[in-house]
């Protein structure tokens, strides 16, 4: 049975080395980015660095140009936002960790009541109770309630905001550097692969 690189050989098609070689290579890191192109899909002679990381740092700049250009009195309005979302976030939290116990209780509930049909049945009814009592265990902590919601000073705002956008800045800039990297390894690769079947005699 042919793959999807040998398909044109296996058909009779007239496929020479080249092709068949650029064919495959798509199955390589290098080019792993247009592997699922249409086979027709001609390999470029140039890859292009995904631009995202950078968008990303540029984003965050102008989050720190924003937050350095704030007003108190914008900033006190910010805060007051925030922590009206974190309240409105606490309420939504706990009263979905109730109906979520709530399901979890009634599931339980049917399950100990319910009679097993024979001995061999009783670890089955263990192992749905433990189950039940894993997942209550896990998902319904008591997270929400115990959460406190307070509102900040300009200052504490400020300098958290601050420290966020300056981690993003730092870790898009380290992503887009090895973006550049990977993109120059993977044209070197194919520039490699290109002279030795295009610039030979083969």
């Amino acid at each position: 049975m042919p793959t999807g690189y040998t398909a044109d050989i296996y058909d009779g098609k007239d496929i020479d080395f080249k092709d068949f070689a650029m064919q495959c290579a798509r199955a390589f890191g290098a080019l792993i980015t247009v592997r699922d192109e249409d086979k027709n899909f001609e390999i470029p002679e140039k890859l292009e660095p995904n631009t995202y990381y950078k968008e990303q740092i540029e984003k965050a700049k102008n989050k720190l140009c924003l937050l350095n250009t704030k007003s108190t009195e914008e900033i006190k309005k910010d805060i007051e936002v925030e922590y009206q979302n974190n309240l409105l976030k606490k309420e939504k939290g706990v009263l979905e960790n109730k109906n979520l116990r709530k399901r979890y209780d009634n599931m339980l509930e049917q399950v100990e009541k319910w009679k097993e049909p024979s001995q061999e049945h009783i670890k089955f009814k263990v192992f749905m109770t433990n189950q039940l009592k894993d997942s209550i265990k896990g998902d319904c902590s008591s997270y929400y309630e115990d959460l406190e919601v307070k509102k900040e000073d300009c200052n504490t705002y400020y300098n958290r905001n601050l420290e966020h956008i300056e981690e993003d800045i730092e870790y898009y800039s380290k992503q887009w550097a090895r973006e550049l990297k990977i993109t120059k390894e993977r044209n070197l690769w194919i520039k490699q692969l290109r002279d030795s079947l295009f610039n030979e005699e083969l």
